[in-house]
């Protein structure tokens, strides 16, 4: 039997009386982290390009458009609110199978409570979340070692909102089956706009979200989905993975071991495989109170997944001048330099102004990467770079932080997710009242006690 028949009856009766209370905070601040990158999102030129689409269709009911107001069909309004999420790389990341989870299934739980013709109680919403989360990450940890070949977690992410989408509606287990078979037609989304520094790389956030509502839509309207979507002659795991599949990753201590809880959120706007280079960066300039004329040469040690995204463009020639700043976003070169060079990286480093100014090109010159072979061999997608930083008067420092802010070992309380929240609605496309703001906040904190959870978008507009 497909597992996904093991994964749609656990998602079916699981209860919000099972979840830990470490998995119910972790809910709480994927939602301050998904939903605070949008508002921070909702200013870039893909943030407003992508709400001015969504809002052109027409609506007037449904969900909620996050910063820009209005309501559209509960698809349009995930596929705005969850590229606006993505598009700024402040969204959190999941350590072991690697992608981003929260900007998928956030959105669409609250889009979903928003739109439902019943209330969805806070209860609802943080089980629906925590299953859909730990169903993504499985997904892609189920791929083993070819979860790194190319495909995103936003590529099965539709699979996993069917699922979650389902729970959170009270649908039975047929039909939940039905919109996850269905949601398998929409899976899509690859990394090769990050080799390019492509703004394509933002869309599957949003497409992925939107695909599993649709499906549900569709499974409700008598639409059949395949019975084996995962382990069939065509299925995920034989035609995106290479017939690769790891049933204890994917299955192993279901319902036991929530996958939230291995699951990072963001010190840095850059993607994920920059976090360690950049955090042992900083310690080394601190530490030893390094300027960027002294500096002879960086060397950055990383994984060949890490090389790939962040080290070398498309014709293999290293990420030291990035014609985008998506594309400074993703390399090495660039994301160190400002490391050493602004002692800080944060998103003031990736404007079109920042991307080309000469001390940064200067120093982001001098940094190489290569390939540590022993870092593919780690259990992890985000392996620790090692940074070497040798000077022109011979002196040479070395460092690997392991655990940077964010991560599970060394996480942000509720309260520093509280405070980056408002510090990215200070960002937003329009001024956001700050009572508004503090209402959003103080339901995240209750959840558990919120009768109503289709209430809480729309204050963020």
């Amino acid at each position: 039997m497909d597992p996904i028949h093991t994964l749609v009856r656990h998602l079916g009766r699981a209860r919000y009386e099972e979840l830990s209370a470490e998995v119910v905070g972790a809910v709480k601040m994927t939602i301050l982290d998904a939903m605070g990158a949008a508002l921070a999102g909702s200013a870039s030129e893909a943030g407003r390009g992508i709400a001015r689409i969504a809002k052109g269709y027409g609506g007037g009911t449904g969900s909620t458009v996050v910063v820009h107001g209005g309501k559209v069909a509960p698809p349009l309004a995930v596929l705005a609110n969850g590229v606006m999420a993505r598009c700024r790389e402040l969204d959190g990341t999941h350590e072991v199978g690697g992608g981003h989870v929260g900007v998928c299934i956030v959105p669409a739980a609250l889009a979903l409570a928003e739109h439902s013709a019943v209330p969805v109680s806070g209860k609802d919403v943080v089980l629906a979340v925590a299953l859909g989360v730990d169903m993504l990450c499985r997904l892609r940890m189920g791929a083993g070692k070819a979860k790194a070949i190319g495909w995103m977690a936003e590529t099965m992410a539709p699979l996993s909102v069917a699922a979650m989408g389902a729970r959170l509606l009270g649908l039975s287990e047929r039909e939940m089956l039905d919109a996850v078979g269905v949601a398998y037609a929409l899976c899509s989304g690859n990394v090769q706009p990050t080799v390019e520094g492509a703004g394509s790389l933002w869309i599957p956030a949003g497409t992925a979200a939107a695909g599993g509502i649709l499906a549900i839509d569709l499974a409700r309207a008598g639409f059949v989905g395949p019975r084996n979507p995962l382990l069939g002659e065509f299925g995920l795991y034989r035609l995106y993975f290479r017939g690769e599949y790891d049933e204890a990753q994917l299955l192993g201590q279901l319902g036991e071991r929530n996958e939230i809880l291995n699951s990072s959120l963001k010190p840095y706007p850059t993607c994920k495989y920059t976090h360690h280079a950049i955090c042992t960066t900083l310690k080394l300039v601190e530490e030893h109170d390094l300027r960027p004329e002294q500096i002879r040469g960086v060397t950055v040690a990383t994984s060949t997944m890490g090389a790939v995204q962040c080290g070398f463009d498309a014709s293999g020639a290293p990420k030291t001048e990035p014609a985008t700043p998506g594309a400074a976003q993703f390399s090495y070169p660039f994301t160190v330099a400002a490391a050493i060079v602004r002692r800080r990286v944060s998103l003031d480093d990736f404007t079109e102004d920042a991307i080309r100014d000469p001390e940064l090109l200067a120093v982001a010159g001098k940094v190489t990467t290569r390939v540590d072979p022993a870092k593919d061999a780690l259990p992890m997608l985000y392996a620790p770079a090692d940074v070497t930083i040798e000077l022109v008067d011979g002196r040479v420092y070395r460092g690997c932080e392991e655990f940077v802010k964010g991560h599970p070992r060394n996480p942000f309380s509720l309260r520093e997710c509280v405070e980056r929240f408002m510090s990215c609605a200070g960002l937003a496309a329009r001024r956001m009242d700050p009572g508004r703001l503090q209402e959003f906040v103080r339901m995240v904190e209750a959840l558990e006690d919120v009768k109503d959870a289709g209430e809480m978008v729309p204050l963020l507009t």
